[in-house]
């Protein structure tokens, strides 16, 4: 009986049958969070698929935490099961910038250049650059040809971030 569960379960998931869905170009909105650093954001994407089993994903990514704004471009390839209920797995990258405001009301130096060192509210806004590697598991239900639901769970590598898992659900779009 459990090897005959086990089989349905794995037809259904990765075999060509009543079930599969046809692999489409896609538009992913997603939004996620992580509660460690108090992160939330979200992505703007759009997928393809080279071959049924396969899928590329390429977006922009925006997200906050308590002390920066962050803006990239993230990308990943995944390996997925082609059907209405479709697990996936993959790897991909984050790249972009952050932006910090501080007080800087008595630092020395004269940041908004106006000729007046430390006025008061004066502030000094920091641009940095950030890139991030991450492995994603997730699952995308398909409710329709053109409609459905994406969550996932990303785990980043990089200089902000160290293996911090970041979850995410978002609407999928069909743009056939």
């Amino acid at each position: 009986m459990r090897l005959k569960a086990c089989c349905l379960i794995f037809s259904f998931l990765f075999l060509e049958n009543a079930f599969a869905a046809d692999c489409r170009s896609q538009i992913e909105l997603g939004l996620w969070s992580e509660s460690h650093y108090k992160i939330g954001g979200g992505d703007l994407a759009t997928t393809g698929c080279p071959s049924a089993y396969t899928q590329y994903r390429v977006g922009l990514s925006y997200f906050l935490d308590d002390q920066n704004a962050y803006k990239g471009v993230t990308a990943s390839i995944r390996l997925k099961a082609n059907t209405v209920i479709a697990p996936f797995i993959g790897v991909g990258g984050l790249v972009g910038f952050g932006e910090s405001t501080t007080d800087a009301g008595d630092d020395g130096v004269d940041n908004n250049q106006n000729g007046i060192v430390d006025e008061f509210n004066e502030i000094s806004e920091d641009i940095s650059g950030h890139a991030f590697i991450y492995p994603e598991a997730g699952l995308t239900l398909l409710f329709s040809p053109s409609f459905g639901l994406t969550i996932a769970a990303r785990q980043y590598y990089g200089d902000t971030f160290q293996g911090d898992v970041i979850y995410s659900l978002g609407l999928v779009l069909s743009l056939e």
